[in-house]
């Protein structure tokens, strides 16, 4: 399936439903965090949603961490809480984007829908990131679904901190709204990745939430996944707003182009961490709550990424190659080893 037009003239609001959220979050400082974990902070917010964070390097939160994170990492492996995974995982991708909102990039969603191809192309493979998780009975077995152009307007600002600031509970409204007008599946087999133009940005709850997307003004994470129970199954999704040059990029990491930024700004990490803990918490995590993802979130280039593999033409490092395309972005965990790793 490609290119799913969608256009609805009036805003439907869905039934209640039961959302949960698990987040990749870059934290800058907003409050003195106590934990353990050397790579990921792990709190309830007041709707009661569990959120991994990614500290940013000299915050209070990442101050109050203690002891190496690799260290800390080995002496504390991901547990099974006998939840589900995703033994295969199709991906579509929603671009939601009124015709006369604010845009994305030349070649930024291309560049998104590329990855995914990719991924597809190698499924099976132990060349990359994604053969890590099949250690925890989530087989590297990927399709590329398609991408959505979602049309709609955005709804009134539903929080504070951003020009266009839209809440957790209006993403999960829109996304389920997506997939259920499309008849698209709702399983664990299947999941939705919201990629938002430059501009767009969310926060948790509403009203002046502190937890908001890089660019907002109170900065707190990068993307985070989740799960929205609907009748007869789940919609497991992931929220990547827009980061080509901002707090969550990598400068000069590219070597696809600006859609690299969104793989370093959490869709790769998110997708890992969805595909071991689709329903965020019940799956695979560490006893501190920190999933795949996170226990390679170190800030530190030779645990988080590993060895450079050489320089695309364009300069730029790259420590993944898939279906032949160079990429760069972070390592997820291995029991196995433990350690972060850039394949199985």
């Amino acid at each position: 399936m490609k290119n799913l037009g969608l256009e609805r003239p009036q805003r439907v609001r869905l039934g209640a439903r039961r959302g949960t959220l698990a987040a990749g979050i870059i934290v800058t400082g907003l409050m003195a965090l106590g934990g353990g974990s050397a790579s990921a902070l792990v709190t309830h917010l007041p709707g009661g949603a569990a959120v991994s964070f990614q500290p940013l390097p000299g915050s209070r939160a990442a101050a109050a961490l203690s002891g190496p994170a690799e260290e800390f990492n080995a002496e504390h492996p991901l547990e099974f809480h006998g939840g589900p995974v995703m033994t295969s995982n199709s991906n579509y991708i929603i671009l939601w984007a009124p015709p006369k909102g604010p845009k994305y990039a030349a070649k930024y969603t291309a560049g998104v829908a590329k990855y995914f191809k990719d991924l597809a192309h190698d499924s099976g493979k132990s060349t990359n990131v994604d053969s890590v998780a099949v250690q925890y009975g989530a087989n590297y077995s990927s399709t590329y679904a398609g991408t959505i152009k979602d049309k709609d307007p955005y709804p009134a600002n539903g929080c504070t901190r951003a020009p266009i600031c839209l809440s957790g509970q209006q993403l999960e409204e829109e996304i389920e709204h997506v997939v259920l007008s499309k008849g698209l599946p709702t399983d664990l087999g299947h999941e939705y990745f919201l990629v938002t133009p430059e501009g767009v940005e969310s926060c948790f709850e509403g009203g002046a939430a502190f937890e908001c997307s890089a660019s907002s003004e109170v900065p707190a994470y990068c993307a985070y996944h989740g799960a929205i129970s609907v009748p007869g199954g789940e919609i497991v999704y992931s929220n990547d707003p827009y980061v080509y040059e901002k707090l969550c990029d990598e400068a000069g990491h590219h070597p696809n182009g600006p859609s690299d930024a969104a793989l370093l700004g959490g869709l790769s990490h998110e997708h890992n961490e969805s595909i071991t803990d689709p329903l965020p918490g019940s799956g695979w995590t560490d006893n501190d709550g920190a999933e795949n993802g996170d226990k390679c979130r170190t800030f530190e280039p030779s645990s988080e990424f590993g060895a450079i593999l050489g320089t695309a033409p364009d300069g730029s490092p790259y420590n993944q190659v898939i279906n032949k395309h160079r990429y760069f972005h972070q390592q997820e965990w291995s029991n196995a080893g433990l350690a972060c790793k850039q394949h199985a």
